[in-house]
């Protein structure tokens, strides 16, 4: 009976999350600031464990989602600042 719990939640929680990614509301960054909003720290963390390096992560942020209300925190980090300042030259 706990396998069958058990193999049930899971297909429930493969469900949902393949209809997350169907409506695009799933790319990696989308989920990070859903599930970090304000924490730059922790967004970067599980960048750098994607593969992504330090170099890398503003430049994806930019491209994917820009500059806007839900991404500014991350703009005001220090990789961000730095991104910015090179951006400008």
């Amino acid at each position: 009976m706990n396998l069958d719990v058990s193999l049930s939640m899971m297909d429930g929680r493969n469900s949902k999350i393949k209809s997350f990614l169907k409506d695009k509301g799933g790319s990696l960054l989308r989920i990070l600031l859903d599930n970090y909003p304000g924490k730059a720290t922790e967004v970067f963390k599980y960048l750098k464990l994607a593969g992504y390096e330090e170099g890398e992560m503003m430049e994806f942020i930019d491209r994917e989602m820009g500059k806007n209300k839900d991404t500014e925190f991350l703009y005001q980090s220090s990789l961000g600042r730095k991104f910015l300042k090179e951006k400008k030259e």
